[in-house]
Formats: C-alpha cells, sequence, structure tokens
C-alpha cells in the first residue's frame, strides 16, 4: 500500500499516476438528479451489505473507497455507469 503525501489516497501500487486534484461531489451531479438519485441508493446499499466507505470526488469521477478505491461512478445525465476495481471477477 501506498499514500500520496500531497492528497492522501491510498494506492496498492508504490507511485501510483493519479490526480490530487479534489472537486465536490455535488459538481458531479449538477442538472443530473437522476444519476444522484442513484447513487444515493448504491451508496445506501452498499453501507447497509457490506459497511462504511469513504466517498472521494476526483476531477474524472466520484470513487468509492474501502480499504482502496472499488468502485467508480460516472455520472451521466439519465443515469450513473458504475466501474468495479476488484482483484476477483463479479
Amino acid at each position: 500500500m501506498w499514500t500520496c503525501p500531497n492528497c492522501g489516497r491510498i494506492f496498492q501500487k508504490v507511485k501510483q499516476p493519479h490526480s490530487c486534484k479534489k472537486v465536490s461531489v455535488d459538481s458531479h451531479f449538477k442538472n443530473k438528479d437522476k444519476a444522484k438519485e442513484l447513487f444515493n441508493f448504491l451508496l445506501s446499499l452498499i453501507e447497509k451489505n457490506i459497511g462504511t466507505c469513504k466517498v472521494i470526488s476526483l476531477p474524472c469521477c466520484v470513487h468509492l473507497f474501502g480499504v482502496y478505491d472499488f468502485l467508480a461512478a460516472l455520472p451521466k445525465r439519465d443515469g450513473i455507469e458504475i466501474r468495479f476495481a476488484l482483484d476477483r471477477q463479479l
């Protein structure tokens, strides 16, 4: 595990390329009400069934962080694209 000394994010790989810039979660959901509704529902399901996770808002998307980033949510006009970052197949 490696922690970026600038932004404090934790990665599996040492010196993982990334952006330290942070943006507000709300900025991702501006004019995307359905996407925000779906994201909040997804987050509540994860917290209820798996446990608490940290929400990290980046310029590209919103990440959910447990021990490391495990999910990226990319808000779209009428929904969200979800990308899992797991070391195993679902």
